[in-house]
């Protein structure tokens, strides 16, 4: 049976962000794209927080919509960026004197050549489906319509509605920590955010990747900017489990066994 969001949207969206929305779902139905809002936005709504990221994919070509958007309605829309090689936008939503940025992404299916390496964009415009099962967990799997016939509802391929209410986080494929080792960092900023834990599977497969030592590919950058958010979220527990649970061997596997208590 379809789920419907619209109370939480209308609860949990800013207004100015809810308009923003709304006129995308129109424009869309008039050249037959299917839109939505993915990812870490609908897992706020779900668990009644407002959302600051406001995160659109399109099933189709992300920069043409942005144009489209702009030439339809300029007077409230302009495209600020393009990235061509991913096929997504920037762009900003004038109403009043405030001003908001959607970002707007070509569904797209991925794939790893090799362990903590970069993904390689294999195809764009292809089915949610193939987009969703890209992503790291779960709860951030889940999509929204925006398409005035389906608005607010909710698809979930994966079963993020349903950890979202044990309060687990679950990875999609057994490959996905080794495909990208940054996943465990966040695995862990969003259990402290959030007070959830790691599914039994997920953990074991985390400890599976943390003993290979196959992220010698990882960039230094990309375990910085995640490191940087997790800490941000609890600074003490994310620095204890850092340590204790062997997560500091993405930084350095050569850093003798501690043991932290309070920080």
């Amino acid at each position: 049976m379809s789920r419907y969001l619209k109370e939480e949207f209308e609860q949990h969206i800013p207004a100015t962000t809810r308009t923003a929305l709304k006129i995308c779902g129109e424009a869309a139905d008039s050249v037959e794209l299917p839109i939505f809002l993915i990812g870490g936005v609908v897992r706020d709504i779900i668990i009644g927080k407002m959302s600051l990221d406001t995160d659109i994919t399109v099933q189709g070509n992300a920069i043409e919509f942005a144009n489209y958007l702009q030439d339809r309605y300029g007077e409230c829309f302009e495209v600020k960026e393009v990235h061509d090689s991913f096929k997504t936008a920037k762009v900003l939503f004038r109403k009043g004197h405030e001003v908001i940025a959607l970002d707007i992404a070509s569904t797209r299916k991925e794939s790893y050549p090799y362990p903590s390496s970069l993904p390689l964009i294999e195809e764009t415009g292809c089915l949610l489906y193939e987009d969703v099962i890209r992503r790291d967990f779960s709860i951030n799997s889940m999509a929204l319509s925006l398409n005035q016939s389906t608005f607010c509802e909710l698809i979930d391929y994966l079963g993020g509605y349903d950890d979202l209410q044990k309060g687990v986080i679950r990875v999609l494929h057994p490959l996905s920590f080794i495909d990208d080792p940054t996943r465990i960092i966040r695995a862990l900023k969003f259990s402290v955010r959030f007070g959830y834990r790691l599914e039994n599977e997920t953990e074991r497969l985390m400890r599976e990747c943390l003993d290979s030592g196959r992220f010698d590919n990882l960039a230094g950058e990309r375990i910085k900017l995640e490191l940087k958010q997790a800490f941000n979220t609890n600074r003490a527990e994310c620095l204890n489990r850092f340590v204790n649970e062997g997560i500091y061997r993405l930084v350095d596997t050569d850093i003798p066994q501690l043991e932290i208590g309070a920080v």
